[in-house]
């Protein structure tokens, strides 16, 4: 199954496009051949617009279109993980409400991620985290991550994590170090391979994590944490995607390129080529391959 992340939509609209945005692309993905998407909420004053009546357009396209969901990204709830002050704050109800209706309403694979941002100590400072945040503070993470992954699951869906470089929880040790607590057992992640590439994590070994449940497939130096279209960057990107295969994932591939909006179809459709392309040969001969290769 091939899809794309929400930075098609994004691409296309900018950050504060919504169901009708999304409804208005189902057509352009088919005709370069995806099979699916990721919705998203990206800022909070969007959710509002998420209706009954655009849920109740949106499904029906989907059906006419026959793409599916694969997840569905509360990317503003990302805020609430930024800073102390905002994990004090707590979750916005409302748009929460909001964000786990829509995401039920459109059978987005029962998978609700929410990206943790980097983190800052004070609000108003520019400087970023660069070492582990105290106890106290991991402490709080924990909690306001346990109140979000119960609602989460009071509304039949799966909460998975996206971490960005800088965030307060740390790297996919840190994660799995999470997982083994009893609110979180259940907790899955967001490969985003831009991200992890940024924060120096092992790339492809980190694709055999059997926690993964969604992909956000792009490409960078490094460096600057940019979400561009496979083989602009360094990252082993066939490796990773070989290695999802091999092991056994059964969730979707899905591109994530920021571009210009004029490039979009053009961007999608090649690194949509590219892609089937390297996951064309036999898993078997995959799995053969990797094991000769170590």
């Amino acid at each position: 199954m091939y899809g794309v992340s929400p930075a098609f939509f994004i691409s296309r609209f900018g950050t504060g496009f919504g169901p009708a945005d999304i409804r208005s692309s189902l057509p352009v993905l088919r005709g370069i051949g995806f099979d699916g998407f990721q919705a998203e909420i990206f800022r909070i004053e969007t959710a509002k617009l998420w209706t009954a009546e655009e849920k109740a357009l949106l499904r029906s396209s989907m059906e006419s279109e026959g793409l599916y969901c694969s997840a569905f990204v509360g990317h503003f709830l990302g805020n609430c993980f930024s800073s102390v002050a905002a994990l004090e704050a707590g979750l916005p109800e409302t748009e929460l409400t909001l964000a786990l209706q829509a995401a039920g309403s459109i059978e987005c694979g029962a998978l609700f991620c929410v990206p943790l941002p980097a983190f800052a100590m004070d609000t108003g400072s520019k400087t970023r985290v660069t070492q582990r945040v105290s106890a106290g503070v991991l402490n709080l993470l924990e909690k306001r991550l346990s109140q979000l992954a119960a609602r989460v699951q009071a509304a039949g869906l799966s909460l998975a994590l996206e971490l960005l470089p800088g965030n307060a929880l740390g790297g996919s040790q840190d994660f799995l170090d999470l997982c083994t607590l009893p609110d979180f057992r259940s907790l899955r992640l967001l490969l985003d391979t831009g991200h992890f590439h940024v924060m120096g994590e092992k790339l492809p070994q980190l694709a055999e994590e059997q926690r993964i449940a969604v992909t956000h497939l792009c490409d960078n130096d490094g460096r600057e944490n940019l979400s561009l279209r496979p083989g602009m960057g360094n990252i082993p990107l066939q490796a990773v995607c070989r290695r999802l295969r091999a092991t056994g994932y059964q969730g979707s591939y899905d591109l994530e390129i920021i571009c210009a909006d004029t490039m979009v179809i053009q961007e999608y459709a090649q690194a949509l080529s590219v892609l089937k392309a390297w996951l064309a040969e036999d898993t078997d001969e995959l799995k053969d391959n990797l094991a000769t290769a170590g």
